[in-house]
């Protein structure tokens, strides 16, 4: 349906990191742009994947930036 959809490796991490999160009692930030779908950007994705597997902890999602610096820019301010 045109959604991105994280890789096998991005799933290893966005679930290490709900793991890490929920352990440490802090809020998650998924990030990532609109990449090769434009209705749905990599950060949704990995947020729709942490609610999916029961994630139920506070999720920041960084979704504008169009490369690296921009992913660390804009994961700044959201924090």
């Amino acid at each position: 349906d045109g959604r991105s959809v994280p890789s096998e490796n991005s799933l290893k991490r966005i679930s290490y990191g709900a793991y890490l999160a929920q352990q440490l009692e802090v809020p998650l930030l998924v990030s990532g742009g609109y990449g090769g779908s434009p209705e749905h950007s990599e950060g949704q994705a990995a947020a729709g994947y942490l609610e999916q597997t029961g994630f139920d902890g506070p999720i920041f999602v960084e979704n504008r930036s169009e490369n690296t610096v921009e992913n660390a820019r804009f994961s700044k301010a959201l924090l």
